[in-house]
């Protein structure tokens, strides 16, 4: 694999035949730019594979990012959270998942994709908006599921 030190020490980049992996750290929230990846705040990761993505934010933060699963689908995305949280998209799901504890976290999820939760989760929210969808998770919530849609 290969290592590169990115905007100005904040990104760490290991990329191989594997795919690439990020990690992003900061004392202080920063607005940091590599590659097609965008992060603010303090810690996040993120994972890219030939048909998935994974993102960790591991306080309040997000992270903007061009995604392409195939040929013909790609897209710009945005995960944005009031606190800790997971995010997979693979094929056509994209899921959501939040730490055991949390107090209530609220979540966007900007994307070309048109985003349906796939089961009601008591205690979640979900509301669409033109460029995506945004979860009000309570306490308790630990996971959602999201479908796209046609």
């Amino acid at each position: 694999p290969e290592f590169a030190s990115l905007a100005d020490g904040h990104v760490v980049r290991v990329s191989g035949a594997h795919g690439s992996d990020y990690g992003f750290l900061s004392d202080d929230v920063v607005d940091a730019r590599a590659d097609d990846l965008r992060f603010k705040g303090t810690a996040a990761t993120v994972s890219i594979r030939r048909s998935t993505m994974r993102i960790s934010l591991a306080a309040k933060g997000g992270v903007q990012f061009r995604f392409q699963q195939g040929p013909d689908t790609d897209g710009d995305y945005e995960l944005a959270a009031t606190g800790p949280v997971g995010l997979q998209i693979s094929g056509t799901e994209a899921v959501v998942d939040l730490p055991p504890g949390h107090g209530g976290t609220a979540v966007r999820l900007r994307s070309p994709d048109d985003w349906k939760l796939s089961v009601p989760v008591a205690g979640l929210q979900i509301i669409e908006e033109e460029n995506g969808v945004r979860l009000h998770a309570d306490a308790g919530v630990q996971q959602a599921v999201l479908q796209r849609g046609r």
